[in-house]
């Protein structure tokens, strides 16, 4: 999909080069203060904190439409910055991008997210609408207003695509009425609606001369959070009530990396069902990390006490088992009440397993289907190889590979698409998404199985 029309026009305004200040790649850990938790009914109001805040920040869509998710793999550009410092850039979006769940392309990829550094960002946003209408035509005029009275040295919108709730464009018949009525077949409700809102490519525009005392890795961390989502920063001069990346530029305090608000934020957009209406995505935010911060404030308590970490647990100098650390991760990420069926197998042919762990209730299914996660273990926990939606049991993989990869199969059906079975070939950095649609393939037999439909859950 072509998006990135208007590079040329913006690049004559680029930034020769940072200032020294920018040029600090060092990022460290950060800590989040925050009052300690002791009773459940303080966890609750500052989870409602941490809601009103993640709906205040972020742009409100319409009532019949969820929040905007990335689509496809990520691939960004940078222009108006030297080139050293513009590959950290689209290196460090990409790894954001990977920590959210997201594939990214490799070195010659299509470029659809675009990140420019001029002088005067309302002048390049202005030329870019006058030449290449093209990169707004998903937006409303009201959604285009906002992009240009944004407050702030940073504009930033997305090019996005209504899908149905099986990840399908929306077909419309021009026939029915003035603008056409879909011809999908969807099953929306209360809570979770019927379509999907993808976005195909994002922009984000920032003055040159505001880049002054930030670094690198800030950059890049608030470049992240714009182009993946559709937060806003806080008000100029307002001192937001959480730490957030999001205030680099609007003159309070930003920390050096995205804050335990942002990775949460991203972590939930990403990891959800995609038809989650708005207040279910803030709502999950809160609960998410104030459960966060419950773990950090034991974990330093017991840190402080001498006691060893639990992060990677260990039993006699061994690592916990596989399907317990496996099962420990999809707690920590998803939540206790999301049931859990777990298989295994080795995908990579090295001799050591992989989990696959099928996901099981209201927070993971939808009328397609259930949620797969494919799960290799990692020094630093486990790196996911796949977050696939819409699935049946039994799954299972294949003889046939893919690169270095076993082929996974999966069974589909439900939400108006008849029972079948899909194949899932390795993309290079993940498995694909949505098993219903391309690059997956029909097939007709199914191979070894890994999950049973029978099996007891994990």
């Amino acid at each position: 999909m072509r998006l990135l029309i208007g590079i040329s026009a913006l690049a004559v305004a680029g930034v020769s080069s940072l200032p020294a200040q920018a040029q600090d790649n060092d990022v460290t850990d950060l800590t989040v203060d925050g009052p300690t938790i002791v009773v459940t009914g303080e966890r609750e109001r500052r989870a409602q904190q941490i809601q009103n805040f993640a709906k205040d920040l972020t742009r409100r869509p319409r009532i019949d439409k969820p929040l905007a998710r990335f689509a496809g793999e990520v691939c960004p550009v940078v222009i108006g910055m030297t080139p050293p410092y513009a590959q950290f850039i689209v290196d460090r979006v990409k790894t954001r991008s990977r920590e959210a769940g997201l594939r990214t392309g490799d070195s010659g990829c299509q470029p659809n997210m675009l990140i420019a550094f001029v002088p005067d960002p309302d002048a390049a946003v202005r030329q870019l609408k006058e030449e290449d209408h093209w990169a707004f035509n998903s937006l409303l005029s009201y959604q285009i207003d906002r992009v240009f009275n944004e407050p702030g040295p940073a504009r930033s919108w997305q090019y996005v695509e209504t899908l149905d709730e099986r990840g399908a464009p929306m077909a419309y018949d021009r026939s029915l009425g003035t603008n056409g009525a879909s011809t999908n077949r969807v099953t929306g409700t209360r809570l979770r609606l019927k379509n999907q809102m993808a976005s195909r490519g994002s922009i984000l525009v920032v003055g040159g001369d505001a880049l002054n005392g930030r670094s690198l890795g800030q950059i890049g961390d608030y470049a992240a959070m714009r182009l993946l989502t559709d937060i806003t920063p806080p008000a100029p001069d307002e001192t937001p009530q959480f730490e957030t990346i999001m205030s680099l530029f609007n003159g309070s305090f930003a920390p050096k990396e995205l804050s335990l608000f942002d990775r949460t934020y991203l972590r939930v957009l990403y990891n959800y069902p995609a038809t989650w209406n708005a207040p279910q995505i803030y709502q999950q935010v809160g609960l998410n990390m104030v459960t966060a911060e419950a773990s950090r404030e034991a974990a330093e308590q017991e840190a402080a006490a001498g006691a060893p970490q639990k992060e990677q647990e260990e039993e006699d100098g061994e690592l916990l088992p596989l399907r317990d650390s496996a099962l420990a991760w999809v707690a920590e990420n998803y939540g206790d009440g999301v049931g859990t069926t777990y298989g295994e197998s080795d995908l990579d042919g090295d001799g050591t397993m992989e989990a696959l762990v099928y996901l099981d209730g209201p927070t993971v299914c939808g009328s397609g289907g259930c949620n797969l996660v494919v799960l290799r273990r990692a020094s630093s926990g486990f790196q996911v190889l796949g977050r696939t939606t819409v699935t049946r049991l039994p799954l299972g993989v294949l003889e046939s590979s893919t690169g270095t990869m076993r082929d996974l199969w999966v069974t589909v059906g439900g939400g108006g698409l008849p029972t079948g079975y899909r194949k899932l070939t390795w993309q290079g950095t993940a498995y694909p998404s949505n098993p219903t649609v391309a690059p997956a393939e029909t097939i007709d037999q199914m191979g070894e199985t890994i999950i049973a439909a029978d099996k007891p859950a994990g």
